[in-house]
């Protein structure tokens, strides 16, 4: 039976979901550090518990395939994993296009998760990665809520994000290669735009029109919005993302502070996933470093 769904009662026109306790995943004790990547799986997630959480999609429940969530920690680190079903990988924000008459933008989206981490302190610890708005730089952007927020709006953590606009009417810059011919620099059409490879659009000459410029230029965090690290990783109707970030950060006003032998509840949200799927819940338990 789903965890989070058991029956389903419709009452005067609404549907109700009796809700049960949302399962729980310890994070597993070991020594070392784990490459973020993907499918390509280290040895130490072959021995962490594999949480399975039903894939449900606009009220249907699919027993296959599953969401599976796993953690390990160190002495100062947690990581996590996740596994999702998604028909179709998306990699690109909302694209500038070329028309006969000037730019438009698309309304493509890139594949994203956010994970939600609750803490006593604070109204919440939002990781938000996507494929390219953060994944780019192999990171999740990192906000949270005060304690005495008055509604759900999330705040950016300090230092620079993980990327700023290409424009506002129209693209600013385009790629260049770091080859100089006689003519200069050459415009390149490329999927990420970063801050050392850029040219201004001005300088690129003529655009041919259907030829399409990322709306976004990837840029490296600093600071606490550099916590949570991540990489990913889409084969085969499915994404593989992996995160790791400090279980104490020092910055106590903004983190979740992941403290062993506690437990926090965490909400999962897909966006752009094929076919959508519903939020799930689970309970992260950090457990005690073992005895010596």
């Amino acid at each position: 039976m789903n965890a989070l769904l058991c029956t389903c009662l419709t009452l005067g026109g609404l549907v109700c979901f009796p809700v049960t306790a949302a399962p729980a995943l310890t994070a597993r004790p070991f020594a070392g550090r784990v490459n973020l990547g993907g499918f390509e799986a280290e040895p130490a997630w072959a021995s962490a518990e594999t949480l399975l959480l039903p894939a449900v999609s606009e009220l249907h429940v699919h027993p296959q395939p599953m969401i599976q969530a796993q953690a390990l920690v160190n002495d100062d680190t947690l990581f996590l994993r996740l596994e999702w079903p998604d028909r179709q990988a998306d990699r690109t924000c909302r694209p500038w296009r070329r028309t006969e008459s000037g730019w438009e933008r698309l309304g493509t989206e890139d594949d994203a998760v956010q994970i939600i981490i609750h803490g006593a302190d604070h109204a919440f610890d939002l990781w938000d990665w996507s494929a390219h708005r953060s994944g780019a730089v192999g990171h999740a952007r990192d906000s949270s809520g005060p304690p005495n927020a008055v509604d759900s709006r999330e705040f950016p953590d300090e230092g620079q994000g993980t990327c700023r606009p290409n424009g506002v009417d129209e693209p600013e810059a385009t790629w260049a290669s770091p080859e100089t011919g006689p003519g200069g620099r050459t415009m390149h059409v490329a999927s990420v735009l970063f801050e050392d490879r850029l040219m201004p659009l001005a300088e690129a000459g003529p655009v041919e029109t259907g030829q399409t410029i990322p709306s976004i230029i990837s840029t490296f965090p600093t600071g606490s919005a550099a916590d949570v690290r991540a990489g990913a990783a889409w084969r085969d109707g499915r994404w593989v993302l992996e995160l790791r970030r400090a279980l104490d950060t020092g910055d106590g006003e903004r983190d979740v502070k992941l403290t062993p032998g506690q437990a926090h509840t965490v909400s999962i949200s897909f966006h752009t996933a094929d076919p959508p799927l519903e939020p799930v819940e689970l309970i992260l338990q950090v457990p005690e470093p073992a005895a010596d």
